[in-house]
């Protein structure tokens, strides 16, 4: 598993920083100039056409020459090959979902699956992909011919050598002081590439994935505004740090913040802090696997709050996984879908059974707080929702049965496709 330091540059001297600077600011110029060339022309490598985004051929590309476009620029050779690289890896991340969606597409045609390539097509339709622009936070993704790591045990614990930068730079020595995470991490291979912004670098270990636990109790995890996580075994976190910050406030917080702004930006790595410092306090000894939800798209075309906007569950999510993986627990990602309005002691499923925190089930009177229900929930291996029983919002008219055993209609009878529906 790929584990990352990040170490401040404050240590460095004036001059160092300024060349810093002024070399970020031409490898980003040169970044974004590859990320030009990929946007908009065919890449063919091997005599074989590979990407073509205004044509929609979308693959994933790892490399191309540097040499494939003219730069005015005196950065190095190495370093040109460093940014094309990273070219390579921001566009790829940016087509990767409708890439997904296209292959699938592919295969459901190949299959002459018409209904189920109809259905992708729409969603095909509504993803649009916008060309990465290189800003000023784009940190470079420096490779091992650029670097040298110099571990010196006076004044500081190691520096950082920039060496073969171009014709216009010295080298530059960066010293550095390593972190907790460093002795954490330094049982794995400290990989020879670094992230690089004006302030902070980033170092990455290699460190051996411990195996998975086959002792221990199957959970589920709810996560959610006011507590970022909860288990299905009771475990949650504290709701305010030493400080007295929530993660609601903070999202508050954010909400009030100019986007792009240096205030924005602080508040969104106090968010981030205060996801890692929560998952941090759940016990895993004797838990072997955990059922997380797995939410996208929470807000799309809902009208909410600002606050709400700023909840971010990729965050919260990307953090249970390494935690879990640190553990050797294994995480399985569950459809949400009506979690929360099933009843995890009858299984009614109805949407005025939650009502914020609270949970009260309109069937039986079960009475719980709404995100250890959903813990449960998620616990559970319930059968899949169909599409029709979405379709026709059963949810929202006399409810349903969602049972281990399958679907049921309040009657007790087992939900059957409509007339309507079969074809």
């Amino acid at each position: 598993m790929i584990r990352s330091t990040k170490h401040s540059l404050k240590y460095a001297n004036s001059k160092k920083k300024s060349d810093v600077i002024r070399f970020l600011s031409n490898y980003r110029a040169a970044l974004q100039e590859y990320v030009d060339f990929i946007w908009y022309n065919p890449i063919i490598q091997n005599n074989k056409l590979i990407l073509d985004i205004q044509n929609n051929k979308l693959n994933s590309i790892s490399y191309i020459d540097y040499n494939c476009i003219s730069l005015s620029t005196k950065l190095s050779a190495r370093s040109l090959s460093s940014a094309a690289t990273q070219a390579c890896g921001i566009v790829s991340g940016v087509i990767r979902r409708k890439s997904k969606y296209l292959y699938i597409a592919n295969k459901l045609l190949e299959e002459n699956d018409m209904f189920g390539f109809n259905r992708i097509k729409q969603k095909l339709d509504k993803i649009k992909i916008n060309k990465p622009i290189i800003g000023n936070n784009v940190k470079a993704e420096l490779s091992s011919k650029l670097i040298d790591f110099q571990f010196d045990k006076t004044s500081f614990d190691c520096f950082i050598r920039l060496k073969s930068l171009g014709d216009d730079y010295s080298h530059i020595k960066l010293p550095i002081k390593l972190t907790e995470q460093d002795h954490k991490w330094n049982n794995g291979k400290l990989l020879g590439s670094i992230l690089l912004s004006e302030n902070t670098v980033d170092f990455r270990y290699d460190s051996k994935t411990p195996e998975l636990k086959t002792q221990g109790i199957t959970v589920g995890a709810d996560t959610g505004v006011n507590a970022i996580i909860t288990l299905s075994d009771r475990q949650s976190p504290k709701i305010t740090d030493i400080h007295g910050y929530s993660f609601s406030s903070i999202l508050e917080k954010l909400a009030r913040k100019k986007r792009g702004s240096k205030a924005f930006g602080r508040t969104q790595d106090h968010r981030k802090n205060f996801i890692n410092w929560s998952i941090n306090q759940l016990n895993l000894s004797d838990i072997k696997q955990v059922n997380l939800e797995h939410v996208s798209n929470l807000f799309y075309k809902h009208n909410t709050s600002a606050k709400l906007k700023r909840f971010t569950n990729s965050l919260i999510e990307e953090k249970i996984t390494r935690y879990l993986e640190e553990a050797g627990v294994q995480l399985v990602l569950k459809s949400s879908a009506y979690k929360s309005q099933r009843c995890s002691n009858c299984g009614m499923v109805h949407y005025l059974n939650r009502k914020g925190k609270l949970f009260k089930c309109r069937s039986c009177g079960y009475v719980e707080d709404a995100d250890y229900n959903s813990a449960i929930n998620n616990s559970f291996e319930l059968p899949r929702i169909p599409e029709w029983v979405v379709s026709q919002k059963l949810n929202r008219k006399s409810g349903f049965y969602w049972k281990l055993n399958g679907l049921f209609d309040k009657d007790g009878q087992e939900l059957r496709v409509p007339d309507s529906q079969i074809k």
